[in-house]
């Protein structure tokens, strides 16, 4: 397969998933019609008046090349639209969301065992309530230590067990359209719940086994089930058995948060799953004993050539191997390269190099056009990709020690640009790491692990787990150095294209003039920072973190974090959400971190945003101490009349004093009030103020005279009905109201009658759950801009949603000033 073509299926798939809305059906139509045509006129033979076959000499050279690559070009764009619409129509009926349904189907991949729940991938089979539609695949939350009282059985009693891989149950299910966090940086859920093919999340209201499931999906799945089941049987409690168990079969949900940090940190977290390097190492395994049986079959060895039998056997295997190990992506690739490798031994031609790269990626997109928007695709086709361009056209081929180290310093340089633009930050000590582990791992671990699963070698895993572990305590060494990690802020794609481009440059055999010049493209990563309000001008972020609150504030030269959002297990929205969004917009350190009260859904996340940036300043309301408080943060009590300016910006904080904390209020009364404001405008943000916090607020206020007017507000308690009481709302008098809330919570915020409430008032109304991140920008004119991370990013298969009346354009009408 030519480069050229690949390029062009490439395009069109990464435009189709890029769109905002889908082309209408008789556009794809056209398109698969102009891509027939142009194939049929690409072999049509034309007879010359010589009767010699093709009849123009210009079309026989060049011709029939273009024809077929718009061929390729339509007919890859119509498919993946066409399949792009398929996959929309599956939705989840909004008439049918949030109602009990019963279906029949059954469970076709590993149960994820969590905190609370186990979660389970369903393909429905048959939907047994009439009338009810549900989509054919969705993710359920099933029991956990608290089992569901069974909807379906006689006498309500709950199910003997958990539903397993591989099994048919009916099942009383509760469905909502997905829906995950959406911010202007990182993991962008529903955009990996649509490429999974997920169309509805929900939980299990009710269980009956029915049996199982015979589909292959179910098979490979039990399968998978028990090896899994026996791997940990012979490995007991061992701290890696999470890790020996996923370079078996993929399944990483026993590789505890701390592990997969520090393989995160040390740059070697493509190797504790399934990838390529695995699905390569067992198809040469194949390859190995394949030619032992050959040389010693004679009926295979005089029927059929050892390279033939040995490209046989490695795509046979390859193809076993990544069915049972999920048919993940990096697995996929790896497979149609190996494939593509056979073939191409099976015909006696070059083995490596583009043409196998080349094909691979045309399968991965034609079989799965959202590949493209998983991150995964780009590095393990881009770190291939460069050890393809590094080996071609040299004269002298290295080998041993000389290929390994060059080999990995063209992959730690090439991906060094992408690697700072997806996730921005990098390890000085992945090389050293890497250097160490994908020999220890590839040669010992993963080959211990993959003979260990099968019945009767569970004795091999024990050594495997013991090397795993001595290469945790090195990872651990690594990360102990100092600064082994490189922050930067998320560079703008063509800073870090010119990157990747320079980066290339620099790997260019030695004769090549002026190589050194590549590094120059590498600079703009390091040194480059996010534009920043202006002397005087203001930026407000409102993160998407769920049910909770966080938000940054930004002068010039100021940071001011506003609440941490939630607490979500081991995994909390400090470390999941904010850091990463701080460290995207170049927030190396936070002047002045406020927790503005005690609730979870505010101060959840603290411990880590204290741990993982430093802070100068801690202002709160911790009556109980639950903040632990680093050494060298100054931190204080928020209390009213306290105040500060900075590059034109003043800080005002207006509650609570010492009384109403010395008194009988609860948390949300005493929430941290804060007002930002300048000569140009002003942004209020109450916490969780609630009317009985909000009446002792506003008697201060009346007392000291103090015009709050404000031209933003930050809705207090994400609009709950306890709250924004109407003489709030007047006096705040503000033109953008923006609720931090999260979607389908189960407090009902926002109260519809709050919603009334500030429309009526005249303001414009964003919400995180609806919008997802909020960032509003008041300018150094006096303008105030507004815009949202769902605005910003749309794509089409985001849920349209009709819950507020936001605009792109301005935000509203200045209200007030300092």
């Amino acid at each position: 397969m030519p480069t050229l073509p690949a390029l062009l299926v490439l395009a069109a798939t990464l435009q189709t998933q890029l769109q905002e809305v889908l082309p209408q059906p008789w556009l794809v139509g056209m398109a698969a019609c102009v891509a027939a045509t142009a194939l049929v006129g690409a072999w049509y033979r034309r007879p010359a008046a010589d009767g010699t076959g093709w009849g123009c000499t210009a079309y026989r050279k060049g011709g029939r090349g273009v024809l077929l690559l718009l061929a390729v070009l339509a007919g890859t764009w119509a498919l993946a639209n066409a399949r792009a619409q398929a996959r929309l129509d599956d939705a989840m009926p909004e008439q049918w969301a949030g109602r009990d349904v019963e279906v029949v189907g059954r469970v076709v991949d590993l149960p994820r065992s969590g905190e609370r729940s186990v979660r389970l991938e369903w393909v429905t089979e048959a939907v047994l309530t009439p009338g009810a539609s549900v989509p054919e695949r969705v993710l359920l939350s099933s029991w956990s230590a608290r089992p569901q009282r069974s909807a379906l059985s006689g006498n309500g009693s709950a199910p003997s067990r958990q539903p397993a891989a591989g099994e048919r149950w009916r099942l009383t299910i509760r469905l909502n359209p997905p829906q995950g966090l959406h911010n202007f940086h990182g993991f962008d859920y529903e955009a990996w719940l649509f490429a999974q093919g997920i169309r509805a999340t929900g939980s299990i209201r009710g269980a009956e086994r029915i049996g199982d499931a015979w589909q292959l999906d179910a098979r490979l799945a039990a399968l998978r089930e028990a090896v899994r089941q026996r791997m940990l049987a012979a490995l007991g409690e061992h701290p890696q058995a999470g890790v020996l168990v996923a370079l078996a079969i993929g399944d990483g949900a026993g590789i505890s948060q701390d592990q997969w940090q520090r393989y995160r940190d040390t740059g070697v977290m493509h190797l504790m799953s399934i990838s390529g390097l695995h699905v390569t190492l067992f198809a040469g395994i194949a390859v190995w004993f394949a030619a032992l049986v050959w040389r010693r079959v004679p009926a295979i060895m005089f029927r059929v050539s050892r390279r033939r039998f040995a490209s046989l056997a490695a795509g046979s295997c390859a193809v076993a191997y990544v069915a049972l190990a999920g048919w993940g992506l990096p697995a996929q690739r790896t497979l149609y390269m190996v494939l593509a490798m056979a073939w191409a031994a099976w015909r006696g031609e070059r083995w490596f190099g583009v043409r196998p790269l080349a094909t691979a990626l045309v399968a991965v997109c034609w079989l799965d056009p959202w590949c493209v928007l998983q991150i995964g695709f780009w590095l393990s086709f881009g770190a291939v990709g460069v050890l393809v361009f590094c080996g071609a056209g040299r004269l002298e081929q290295r080998a041993g020690w000389r290929e390994a180290v060059g080999s990995q310093w063209a992959m730690t340089l090439s991906l060094m640009p992408p690697t700072l633009f997806l996730f921005q930050q990098t390890s000085w000590v992945a090389p050293l790491a890497n250097a160490v582990a994908i020999p220890v791992v590839s040669m010992a671990v993963t080959p211990l692990a993959l003979f260990g699963a099968f019945p009767g070698l569970g004795w091999l895993l024990p050594p495997g787990a013991w090397l795993m572990g001595l290469l945790d305590s090195l990872f651990a060494a690594l990360l102990a150095l100092p600064q082994p990690l490189v922050d930067v802020a998320a560079p703008p794609f063509t800073v870090a294209l010119s990157a990747f481009v320079g980066s290339l440059l620099m790997l260019m055999p030695a004769a090549w003039p002026h190589r050194w010049t590549g590094m120059l493209a590498l600079v703009p990563l390091f040194v480059g920072e996010p534009a920043r309000p202006a002397p005087g001008a203001l930026r407000v972020t409102v993160f998407d973190v769920g049910q909770g609150q966080s938000l940054l504030v930004q002068t010039a030269g100021y940071n001011l974090l506003f609440d941490a959002g939630p607490a979500m297990g081991g995994n909390d929205a400090g470390a999941r959400t904010v850091l990463p969004q701080l460290r995207a917009m170049g927030v190396r350190r936070l002047d002045t971190f406020i927790v503005s009260h005690n609730d979870a859904d505010h101060r959840g996340g603290a411990a880590s945003v204290l741990s993982g940036l430093p802070v100068d300043h801690l202002l709160h309301t911790d009556r109980e101490s639950l903040i632990e408080v680093p050494r060298g943060v100054d931190a204080a009590f928020c209390l009213a009349g306290a105040s500060w300016e900075v590059d034109g910006v003043r800080f005002d904080l207006l509650h609570p004093d010492h009384a109403d904390l010395a008194g009988p209020m609860d948390d949300n009364e005493v929430s941290c009030t804060l007002r930002v404001s300048t000569s140009l405008g002003s942004v209020f943000i109450p916490g969780d103020l609630e009317k009985a916090g909000e009446g002792s607020f506003l008697e201060r206020m009346h007392d000291w005279g103090a015009d709050i007017r404000s031209d933003v507000i930050i809705v207090p308690h994400h609009g709950s009905r306890h709250a924004s009481g109407k003489s709030l709302v007047e006096a705040v008098d503000a033109a953008v109201a923006v609720y931090p809330v999260g979607a389908g919570n189960r407090y009902g915020h926002p109260a519809p009658d709050i919603l009334d409430r500030y429309a009526a008032a005249g303001a414009t109304q964003w919400r995180t759950d609806c919008d997802g991140a909020v960032r509003l920008d008041l300018s150094a004119g006096g303008e105030w801009g507004a815009s949202s991370s769902r605005v910003a990013q749309a794509r089409y298969w985001q849920r349209v949603r009709a819950c507020s009346d936001t605009a792109a354009a301005p935000a509203g009408r200045r209200r007030s000033g300092a």
